[in-house]
């Protein structure tokens, strides 16, 4: 993740610091209170959201490319094995604690 943002392929609102991005990714984790006994699957979808937001939620949308659009379609091509909805963006989803699926917002 941090090679594609390095290669300036998604323009970004302002300039972040990659260490900036690795604690907001550990923040993010940080706040899923899962309990101990979670299942190893189950951490990598919190693990996907908490990167997914880090790592793309302050990308650019101009007139002419979203930015965001582009990083959700670099995602979904990249991680295949996690499976989003196929309508929107990865950002127009969040992961239900309960049923552990990709609801929208």
């Amino acid at each position: 993740l941090l090679d594609v943002q390095r290669s300036g392929r998604f323009k970004k609102i302002t300039p972040v610091q990659e260490v900036s991005m690795i604690q907001t990714l550990c923040y993010l984790l940080e706040t899923q209170n899962t309990p101990p006994d979670t299942p190893k699957d189950v951490y990598e979808l919190y693990f996907v959201f908490a990167a997914i937001w880090a790592f793309g939620g302050f990308l650019f949308q101009d007139q002419l490319v979203d930015y965001r659009v582009e990083f959700s379609k670099w995602w979904v091509t990249e991680f295949k094995h996690i499976k989003f909805p196929s309508q929107g963006t990865i950002f127009d989803y969040f992961l239900d604690h309960e049923t552990r699926k990709w609801l929208p917002w």
